[in-house]
């Protein structure tokens, strides 16, 4: 008889390494788009007239856009870690659950 815990358990390694994707993206995304504020602010303070306040209009929508799209990432990859564990909890609670012997 096969062990019966063996696809789940790859399966949570897989989502393991996903949700570690997705975060380590998410927060080195983070990182990138504080970074680019920062220019973009020292850019729109050396422009003049109409130009500097369209200029930060147009950055901090695109801004708000990309970072509401950080946290949908950082969420995604949380999810996918909770479901690993719970798939995880499952395959420990079916192996005590099941008594069969080899042979």
């Amino acid at each position: 008889m096969s062990d019966v815990n063996t696809h789940i358990f790859g399966e949570v390694d897989e989502m393991a390494v996903t949700s570690n994707s997705l975060t380590s993206f998410s927060d080195s995304l983070r990182d990138e788009l504080d970074a680019i504020q920062a220019v973009v602010n020292d850019v729109a303070g050396a422009t003049f007239g109409e130009a500097s306040p369209q200029l930060l209009d147009v950055y901090n929508q695109l801004d708000k856009d990309l970072r509401a799209y950080v946290e949908e990432l950082a969420t995604i990859g949380s999810n996918v870690e909770i479901s690993a564990s719970n798939l995880a909890e499952i395959d420990q609670m079916a192996q005590q659950s099941i008594q069969y012997e080899l042979g």
